[in-house]
């Protein structure tokens, strides 16, 4: 493990190779006719993996453009990465002071919260998320009260340089914009505090926009779901 301005690193947990293979599978799979617009109600043990391509700010004020892949536990795994994300999950509620196993078992109530994977695809052309801060919702943090802090945990899915060249995911530390994506390799989890500003720069603002192609930037991380969130 190692950190940078602002983040921290562990280094390839994720082969290269197995995420060469996962995003095989996500192109070989990619068909644009299969973006939702709408956000599904997300119901334990009962909400499809789907994807969906988000276009505006959805009255929060954070401006995107971007498709994301979610993925639920109860489901089938067709990337064949449960076990990993699941042990990212673990990963984060340690880090956020919550017991390992928290949000990752179907019992209970279905309104959650509880885990999933989200592949968030910025495509080549302009996909880009504005800079803002996290704050859970008030239904996820009341069900979460020994969270002590809030982290993003994610997996690197992409490579600057090679899957797009300009933009990506960066985080402002006092005064300084962190461009971290450029320090990271393929497979390497990155962590860092959701209370600081992040965002990602428009990836390859200088090419056509095709909604159709499966290019660009992959960035997977786990996050709580709730009943009350869509």
């Amino acid at each position: 493990m190692w950190s940078g301005v602002g983040y921290a690193v562990l280094r390839g947990p994720l082969s290269t190779e197995k995420v060469g293979h996962v995003r095989r599978i996500l192109r070989k799979g990619f068909s644009a006719q299969n973006d939702e617009r709408g956000a599904r109600p997300f119901r334990c043990n009962e909400t499809p993996n789907y994807q969906r391509l988000d276009v505006g700010d959805y009255g929060t004020e954070v401006f995107r453009l971007v498709r994301v892949y979610f993925y639920f536990f109860w489901n089938e795994d067709p990337l064949g990465l449960r076990e990993d994300w699941l042990n990212l999950a673990r990963l984060r509620n340690v880090l956020t002071g919550m017991a390992p196993d928290f949000g990752l078992h179907a019992e209970g109530d279905t309104a959650g919260p509880f885990y999933g994977l989200q592949i968030n695809h910025y495509p080549k052309g302009g996909g880009f998320l504005a800079g803002h801060q996290d704050n859970l919702h008030a239904g996820i943090a009341a069900a979460m009260p020994e969270l002590t802090r809030n982290f993003i945990v994610a997996f690197v899915m992409s490579r600057v340089g090679e899957d797009f060249t300009d933009g990506g995911g960066w985080l402002r530390v006092g005064e300084e914009k962190v461009a971290w994506e450029n320090h990271v390799e393929l497979g390497d989890i990155v962590i860092y505090d959701q209370d600081l500003l992040h965002g990602v720069d428009a990836v390859d603002c200088r090419e056509t926009l095709d909604l159709s192609r499966f290019d660009g930037r992959l960035f997977g991380l786990v996050a709580p779901f709730s009943g009350a969130v869509a």
